[in-house]
């Protein structure tokens, strides 16, 4: 029932999935066809709408900046070297209130002057300070903190030919133009080309000196995009439109949150997300019909393959009356009828081969082995050969690691002549051929070896061996017994000359005798190494023993 239970959830849903998908593909299909059309529409509405914020607030702010800046022009010109009137200046500050501090600074950036008049800081070096840098770089930058009163502004230099005029102010209006913005729900802010925020719908981000120049809508901005920028900040989404502020040598931005400005696609989201549910249960219900009319010769089917895989292949195809069912069921059949051919003919080869076959694992455990390996080892049945390991068969366990390298490193063994030892103790030559088979991740399932017993075979080499070295020996012994008799002839030859000549004198007479003796006992043992040699047929004779004696005495005197 378990089995039953599994492969009917396995069944219904692969309907079900099947459904699902198709519902899914129609509803996205139509959610994007339709979020293409609704983004571009509500793009250009969005676009028209940044535009007039953002050209209101270039204007606004441009116009002040211009304002302030003629005003600087006008300074510059007063604290000229050639024209320097301090109270042209107080006069011309008091009626802009928005200049709030001036100060006058020569080329090394020493303080020269100071408006409203701060004795304490006239000779002050600001060469070091960021402001007097940034002077040198850039006609409006900030906001700053000046430590006269400890407040931040933002500054306007203008630089002469001998000096540099700071002047630290506030713009009027600017504040009440991004509250404006803020009120009515959109995030607004100003950078330099740097990436610092000169100005922002929360004050505070200006004044704690933010750098926004690592965000990526931000660094799209500042690259002049034309389109609408998608950003992120303090985890929310904004739909940003950015336009370069000449004047400032800056870039504003201007966005509302992207669920606003989405709000009818996000509608249309929530309306498909319905759609969804009620397409999944019409699916599930779909499914479960179809897989009730499918679901027993799918059983039917499932128990055929599961009889296959534990190896009873006589199975007979189930009909069920719908062709593609019915076709698979029959290939079912027949495949198992294929592979039980397959495994008869792999076992009479396997049981056939008069070589020792072992199944085997790395770690030495024998899963099978052929009647010929049973025999070769010496034990009564495939039963008690699969009991042991295969370390147990070496005469020399290192023999085993040196293969167990071998195949590591390349594989497969060859002939490797290896000393087994039999289930009773006696050792036997053999052959090992091995080859590692392995699964379709590269492991090792098991290791097919062939032995050869070589053991008679070696036996039949050791006598070849030793009659060839007496073979050689005999020739050695030959080639010295023919040398040894040249040399006999020539003593034989010259002791008959001493006999010629001396044949009076019987005490050299007898001298020579004995040479002719030793002679003639000399030639008889080359005769016999001769024989040995079989270069020479062997001669009997009657000796007797007492004169062979007499003689060697007579010799040895």
């Amino acid at each position: 029932m378990e089995e039953g239970a599994g492969m009917k959830k396995t069944f219904y849903f692969y309907i079900l999935e099947a459904l699902i998908t198709l519902s899914i593909l129609i509803i996205l299909l139509t959610n994007v066809g339709f979020h293409i059309f609704s983004k571009k529409q509500i793009d250009e509405k969005i676009s028209k709408d940044y535009q007039t914020y953002i050209n209101l607030f270039s204007f606004y702010l441009e116009r002040a900046i211009s304002e302030r800046y003629r005003d600087l022009e006008a300074i510059a010109n007063i604290v000229s070297k050639d024209n320097y009137n301090r109270e042209k200046v107080e006069l011309l500050l008091s009626q802009r209130p928005s200049i709030k501090h001036l100060l006058i600074v020569d080329k090394e950036g020493i303080i020269k002057d100071a408006f409203p008049k701060k004795q304490e800081i006239s000779g002050l070096d600001l060469s070091y300070s960021p402001i007097f840098k940034n002077a040198n770089k850039s006609n409006f930058f900030g906001p700053q903190v000046l430590l006269i009163d400890k407040e931040s502004y933002y500054v306007m230099s203008k630089v002469t030919t001998d000096k540099v005029v700071l002047a630290f102010l506030n713009i009027p209006g600017i504040n009440s133009v991004l509250e404006i913005l803020k009120k009515q729900g959109f995030y607004a802010f100003v950078v330099n080309k740097k990436g610092a925020v000169l100005f922002h719908t929360d004050e505070r981000i200006v004044k704690e000196g933010s750098n926004w120049s690592d965000l990526d809508f931000v660094k799209k901005g500042m690259s002049g995009a034309k389109e609408l920028i998608e950003g992120e900040i303090n985890g929310e989404r904004y739909i940003f439109k950015s336009e370069d502020i000449q004047t400032l040598d800056s870039v504003i931005f201007v966005g509302i949150p992207y669920h606003k400005a989405f709000y009818v696609i996000s509608g249309l989201r929530e309306k498909m997300l319905l759609i969804l549910f009620f397409s999944l249960i019409l699916s599930i219900a779909i499914s479960l019909i179809l897989s009730k009319g499918l679901l027993t010769p799918i059983k039917n089917i499932l128990k055929m393959i599961e009889k296959i895989k534990i190896g009873q292949f006589n199975v007979s195809p189930y009909k069920s009356g719908l062709e593609e069912l019915d076709t698979v069921s029959y290939n079912l059949s027949q495949m198992a009828k294929s592979i039980h051919d397959r495994e008869i003919k792999l076992q009479k080869i396997f049981d056939a081969s008069i070589d020792a076959i072992v199944l085997s694992t790395s770690e030495g455990d024998i899963i099978d082995i052929n009647e010929a390996g049973v025999k070769m080892f010496g034990y009564e049945n495939k039963e008690e050969a699969l009991k042991i390991k295969t370390w147990q068969i070496y005469q020399d366990i290192s023999e085993r690691v040196k293969i167990l390298k071998e195949l590591e490193l390349k594989g497969y063994v060859k002939d490797f002549e290896v000393v087994f030892k039999r289930k009773n103790g006696e050792i036997f030559y053999a052959l090992l051929s091995s080859t590692i088979v392995r699964d379709e991740k590269g492991d090792i399932l098991f290791i097919v070896s062939s032995i050869k017993d070589i053991t008679e075979k070696r036996k039949l080499q050791e006598q070849l061996f030793q009659a060839q070295k007496m073979e050689s020996i005999g020739r050695l012994t030959g080639s010295i017994a023919h040398d040894f008799n040249n040399i006999l002839s020539v003593i034989s030859g010259s002791n008959q000359l001493i006999q010629m000549i001396t044949k009076d004198n019987p005490q050299i007479q007898r001298h020579t005798e004995n040479i002719s003796r030793g002679v003639d006992r000399a030639k008889d043992f080359i005769k016999k190494l001769l024989v040995f040699t079989k270069s020479q047929p062997i001669e009997f004779k009657v000796y007797d023993i007492n004169e062979l004696i007499k003689e060697e005495i007579k010799i040895l005197k």
